[in-house]
């Protein structure tokens, strides 16, 4: 059973936040997260490269709340 601190709970890669009785969504990583993705060079299809910043941008922009949002663009483009 997971607990939580400071009215959070992180799931998987989903940080739950209890904000004036209303839950928002972050996006969360493990300490142990290293951000590489797929090298773009390397031979995986065209597709594959494109699914993952599909999805990147996917769990941005539809997924976390917007005070968190220029975070996660900020820690995604360096």
């Amino acid at each position: 059973m997971e607990v939580g601190n400071n009215n959070t709970i992180s799931f998987l890669d989903v940080r739950l936040i209890l904000d004036n009785n209303k839950i928002i969504f972050d996006q969360y990583h493990k300490p142990s997260f290293s951000a590489r993705f797929l090298n773009f060079h390397s031979h995986h299809p065209i597709c594959h490269k494109r699914g993952i910043v599909f999805g990147i941008v996917d769990k941005i922009l539809l997924f976390s709340h917007l005070r968190y949002q220029k975070n996660l663009v900020k820690a995604f483009v360096r």
